[in-house]
């Protein structure tokens, strides 16, 4: 594999990382909501399980995101 394929891989490589950030926080809070919305349909404690379900899926997204970021600063240095 020569240099400049490998500088493309490793291009790819991050591109993904990052972009995959957006999905988290966005989708942490998304499957909360819903998850949220299932429980208090179910047990009637409207609107207490979608505020928990979004905070925990919002908190949850923001650590997965620092984790990836953490990740992408060791794999790929201070590119």
């Amino acid at each position: 594999m020569s240099s400049s394929q490998k500088d493309l891989f490793r291009l790819a490589r991050q591109a993904g990382i990052y972009t995959s950030i957006p999905l988290l926080l966005g989708g942490g809070p998304l499957l909360g909501f819903i998850a949220g919305r299932a429980l208090d349909s179910r047990i009637g404690t409207e609107p207490w399980g979608v505020a928990v379900g979004v905070l925990i899926g919002l908190v949850a997204g923001g650590v997965e995101a620092v984790r990836l970021i953490q990740y992408a600063q060791r794999e790929f240095g201070s590119d």
